[in-house]
């Protein structure tokens, strides 16, 4: 089954194509589903053409293996998509910089993870029941944490980029959070380094502390 949301030209259209106006009115017609597409600029329009085909072949698909469902919870995270683009762009255009703990709120539906998640699960069979995606739609912690970091790894690529723009949160305290993530990756990526501390984790501080590896 294809799946394909168009990721790419929708961030575009939030970040760089549209007015303001057309944005809001642009994600009113997503909430409300409305496929006449009335009074939308063309270049939405082509967006919208492709997600209407996109939704069509999913539910095409998923109604023969019993699973029609999948198609509503699509529709949902689509609409949870472009509220969170609208709030940022919002906030751009107002010039209004939003606390990080705003920001990060939104930021796990601005990063994609959870539409990307909806997407993979309508095209994963009978392994995805509607049970499946009635949890994920609770926002468990697993989705919230993994779509954080993937927001702060984006962020701190992006930073000049969007310091251009006029985007200002501060790249070096974003940092921060993701230096914290990797030292986490790095001790609980095989087994509990930290609290057996004997083993790798006595070696790297060793390696950083007493035996430093000299840099020419």
């Amino acid at each position: 089954m294809k799946v394909d949301f168009s990721r790419v030209n929708e961030v575009i259209i939030y970040d760089v194509h549209g007015t303001i106006e057309e944005l809001e009115q642009f994600t009113k017609m997503i909430e409300r589903w409305d496929t006449s597409m009335e009074d939308l600029p063309d270049y939405t329009k082509v967006w919208f053409e492709a997600l209407f085909v996109s939704l069509s072949e999913i539910e095409e698909e998923t109604t023969k293996e019993g699973r029609s469902y999948c198609v509503s919870y699509a529709k949902e995270a689509e609409k949870n998509q472009v509220r969170s683009y609208i709030i940022e762009a919002r906030c751009f255009n107002e010039d209004h910089v939003p606390t990080l703990e705003v920001y990060r709120k939104n930021g796990v539906f601005s990063c994609t993870y959870p539409l990307l998640t909806v997407s993979s699960l309508c095209g994963m069979g009978k392994i995805a029941s509607k049970e499946v995606f009635d949890w994920l739609f609770t926002h468990p912690k697993i989705l919230a944490s993994t779509s954080d970091l993937f927001r702060l790894i984006d962020d701190v690529a992006s930073h000049e980029f969007e310091h251009e723009r006029g985007h200002v949160l501060n790249a070096k305290v974003l940092q921060v959070f993701l230096n914290f993530a990797r030292v986490a990756d790095v001790f609980y990526s095989d087994y509990d380094a930290f609290t057996e501390s004997r083993t790798m984790a006595k070696d790297m501080l060793a390696a950083l502390l007493i035996n430093p590896m000299p840099i020419e």
